[in-house]
């Protein structure tokens, strides 16, 4: 990730001010490719957030293993009370250098995640993460998109906001679904909600 960005001041605002915003249309971008994830999967969660979404993957496959990862302490405990601290998942504090080198995973989801990096460092990461990937790995993937002369000043809001709140440096939206599909990570299936501002969309990784 780049320069180490400080949720925990908004976590315990973070779940409303995103209902606030966007309504329903947020966790129904992230539960809705979740039966998608194959059963007894080994699912690695970057930046997982407060994992309102959890307990959905959990009943879809009650024998998959996680390893939830996020920069945030107070995220992390919401996760934790949330799931009521699930032994099927493995709490990290961290970002994608929390992976493991023993780590090996089915599928890797992450949601608004990608957009914290830019285009000339997000490649790295997503090839960081690959090496601890199983063939044929599925991306269960929810972030922005820019379509839009309003969707361009969603995004300079939102990452002004989090720029004040967080320390985040980053400031532009990276072509991530470009930059997925240029590591042969393809697309299988993407529905847009939001008025086309969200997008939820599943990858299969052709090339690992």
């Amino acid at each position: 990730m780049p320069k180490e960005s400080n949720f925990d001041f908004v976590s315990p605002y973070y779940d409303w001010l995103v209902r606030v915003v966007f309504g329903k249309s947020m966790i129904l971008a992230q539960t809705l490719f979740l039966k998608r994830i194959p059963q007894h999967s080994s699912v690695l969660v970057l930046g997982g957030g407060t994992g309102l979404w959890l307990n959905d993957l959990l009943r879809l496959d009650p024998k998959c293993k996680i390893v939830f990862i996020d920069s945030s302490m107070k995220m992390l405990d919401e996760a934790r009370r949330i799931t009521n601290n699930s032994e099927q998942i493995d709490f990290r504090l961290g970002n994608e250098n929390s992976v493991n080198g023993s780590d090996r995973f089915d599928v890797v989801i992450a949601y608004c995640y990608l957009d914290l990096f830019t285009d000339s460092s997000l490649p790295d990461m997503i090839s960081m993460i690959r090496k601890s990937t199983a063939k044929g790995c599925q991306w269960v993937v929810v972030d922005f998109v820019s379509r839009s002369w309003w969707h361009t000043v969603m995004l300079d809001i939102m990452y002004g906001f989090f720029r004040v709140t967080t320390g985040l440096t980053t400031g532009k939206l990276p072509e991530w679904e470009r930059i997925l599909k240029c590591g042969n990570i393809n697309l299988v299936e993407e529905r847009l909600f939001y008025r086309e501002f969200i997008k939820s969309a599943v990858f299969m990784d052709e090339g690992n």
